[in-house]
Order: C-alpha cells, then sequence, then structure tokens
C-alpha cells in the first residue's frame, strides 16, 4: 500500500515542476463515477500521464463541509492505485491547492488571458480586435462562448 506520505512528496515534486511549466497536464473527466482521460463536455480536474502511471488531481466543494482536493495515483489503463483526500484545514493544503492550481493555470491558459487583458487595458486609445465579415454574421463553423 501507498503511504500518504509517498502521495504528498509526488504532489510537491510535482507543484515543483508544474510552477516551471515541466508538467504536461491535461483534462480529466469524469463518466458514470469513474475517471476517465478522453475528451468529454463535463471536466473533472486534471491529470498527468506517465508511461505505467497517471496522477489525476480534482476539487469538490461540498455544500455544507470544508472543500477538499483529490490527488489519485492510476495504473496506465486507468485502474485506481491510491486516492488522497486533503481538506482545507489540513496542513497539506497549500501543496495540494498550489498543484490544483497550477494544473488549472497550465490546461486553461488563464494566466496567459489575464496578461493579454491587463496588457490591453493599459495601451492608450481604442482597445479590442475589430470584426470581420466571419464574425459579424454567424454560420455552422462560429464558435460559441458559453455565458
Amino acid at each position: 500500500m501507498i503511504a500518504d506520505e509517498k502521495i504528498i512528496s509526488i504532489a510537491k515534486r510535482l507543484l515543483e515542476k508544474s510552477r516551471s511549466n515541466e508538467v504536461n497536464w491535461q483534462q480529466a473527466y469524469l463518466v458514470g463515477g469513474l475517471p476517465t482521460f478522453r475528451v468529454t463536455r463535463h471536466p473533472d480536474g486534471f491529470y498527468v500521464g506517465f508511461a505505467e502511471s497517471k496522477v489525476g488531481i480534482r476539487r469538490l466543494s461540498p455544500q455544507t463541509e470544508p472543500d477538499f482536493i483529490e490527488i489519485s495515483i492510476y495504473r496506465s489503463d486507468n485502474t485506481l492505485v491510491k486516492s488522497l483526500w486533503v481538506q482545507e484545514d489540513s496542513p497539506h493544503w497549500p501543496i495540494a491547492s498550489g498543484l490544483y492550481d497550477e494544473a488549472e493555470r497550465f490546461v486553461t491558459g488563464w494566466d496567459k488571458v489575464l496578461s493579454d487583458l491587463e496588457d490591453s487595458l493599459r495601451r492608450e486609445g481604442k482597445i479590442g480586435l475589430q470584426p470581420s465579415a466571419s464574425t459579424t454574421s454567424p454560420s455552422d463553423t462560429d464558435q460559441e462562448i458559453p455565458y
């Protein structure tokens, strides 16, 4: 059995590498209550895959309990080997929360989006891209913005 401290040690090393953009995080999804590592419309955390294993991380926010982050180790065939749940009041929360935040940053690119917005807002004069012919009339190939 894998000890919880071993998972925390792995999480610490992943956090260090993630902060240096050295981890290829991907979006993870739940299908039928089981984790899967394929694209669907319902994201459920993040994972990084290796030759014989995967590490998954997801954040849950129950309405009546503290938030927690689940860090899971899987075999390459997606069989769960070990999960560790880290609650907000745990001494390991900064590691788990930091790792989740770094995985989310890598996958969503929110840091680049914010940088673009902040740079644009610092400019003098009119900002924003000019509408083009393809953006002024909807078509089947246009992407929807979910809001």
